[in-house]
């Protein structure tokens, strides 16, 4: 009788662990796919986050191409200015606007 006392208690002992350990492994199922989720959300913020990164890097460089076009007409027209003086199309004191507006443009 002590014998089957002794094996009913173990049994109930293993019965009690198992169930514990049931518990324990549920929750860390759930806890496991609460991060997942985060990981997901985290990937689509990363990805999300990339795309906006591109497109900024895209308008800056579309910005400063406009820029560069830009600054290039001016100085192309300070040129024509400054051959238009020599040809004497142009006053002095007119050429000396012109150039002053495109340096400041340039600039």
């Amino acid at each position: 009788a002590r014998e089957m006392d002794a094996l009913q208690t173990t049994l109930e002992v293993l019965q009690r662990r198992c169930l514990d350990n049931a518990k324990h492994t549920e929750e860390q199922a759930k806890e496991t796919e609460l991060l997942h989720r985060d990981v997901e959300a985290a990937q689509r913020e990363a990805r999300q986050a990339n795309v906006a990164q591109t497109e900024a890097t895209t308008r800056a460089a579309k910005a400063m191409a406009e820029l560069m076009i830009t600054k290039a007409s001016l100085e192309r027209a300070e040129r024509e200015a400054e051959e238009a003086l020599r040809a004497n199309q142009v006053p002095e004191i007119e050429l000396q606007r012109v150039q002053r507006e495109c340096s400041s443009m340039i600039a």
